[in-house]
């Protein structure tokens, strides 16, 4: 059903925005401490941010029919 399809979209768009959030606050927190991996937290927020490009994707295919 289209109206799922669209809540599915806009809920994937809103969690992945929110990791993003949550990953960038985090990195940020944990940089103070010795053990500090940048690479790990660099890497999260890269995924969560092609997770949200691909919500995005979907989206706009999904409008263009």
């Amino acid at each position: 059903s289209p109206i799922l399809h669209e809540i599915s979209y806009v809920g994937g768009f809103a969690l992945f925005s929110a990791f993003i959030i949550f990953d960038t606050h985090r990195a940020r927190s944990d940089a103070a401490n010795e053990d500090f991996e940048p690479i790990d937290h660099a890497l999260g927020i890269y995924l969560d941010a092609i997770n949200l490009l691909v919500r995005i994707w979907e989206m706009t295919m999904r409008n263009k029919e």
